[in-house]
């Protein structure tokens, strides 16, 4: 009997195949024109939420290595119609095959299609990286593009898929894949302080 496919070998098809998520993502999305806004809350799905992230990813590294690792992030995130965006910062940990790799970063979601609970994203990030060993070793910078598909099952939590492209200057272009999950808490805003009340004169 053959052995199943390994996940290394289903994520670097992933990143060689990208537009197979294409029909996966319409089906997902073909109800979201339906759908009314639902009114906004203070967390959560609706809401501004302040997020916490931790993802999975691959990618595919020179000379057909993958590269597997961690990122951990933190932001801000609005979906209550105001702005459907968000703002973020991570750290990223990667290796494999004797490469190592480390960056920090910055990167901006804009909620494009979907509903609040389903939202489809696209994504732009802009990091620095040090590598360990050559091609390109030593400290580089990129650019990235890509979408995410995520999915709220309750109003703090959140797991998605993201698909990145990134630029490197000077290293190479390669696809990101990752698995997301994500924790949102009650981002407090501030209100205008209240003047004291007037004391009236007899």
């Amino acid at each position: 009997m053959a052995n199943p496919p390994s996940l290394g070998r289903c994520l670097r098809r992933a990143t060689r195949f990208p537009l197979l998520l294409v029909p996966v993502i319409v089906v997902t999305l073909a109800y979201a024109e339906d759908e009314e806004k639902p009114s906004e809350i203070d967390w959560g799905p609706y809401g501004v939420s302040r997020i916490f992230a931790a993802t999975r990813v691959a990618e595919d590294d020179a000379d057909g290595v993958t590269l597997r690792g961690l990122i951990l992030g933190y932001g801000v995130r609005d979906q209550s119609g105001e702005c459907n965006c968000g703002l973020g910062a991570w750290l990223a940990v990667q290796s494999g095959h004797g490469q190592r790799v480390i960056g920090v970063g910055g990167e901006y979601v804009r909620l494009l299609l979907g509903t609040q609970r389903v939202p489809f994203a696209g994504r732009a990030s802009l990091g620095v990286e040090d590598r360990r060993h050559n091609p390109h070793s030593g400290l580089v910078g990129f650019v990235g593009l890509g979408f995410e598909l995520g999915f709220w099952p309750w109003k703090s939590i959140q797991f998605a898929i993201t698909f990145d492209r990134d630029f490197g200057f000077p290293a190479y272009t390669r696809n990101v894949v990752g698995v997301v999950f994500r924790l949102a808490t009650p981002y407090a805003r501030s209100g205008p302080v209240a003047a004291p009340p007037e004391k009236s004169i007899q």
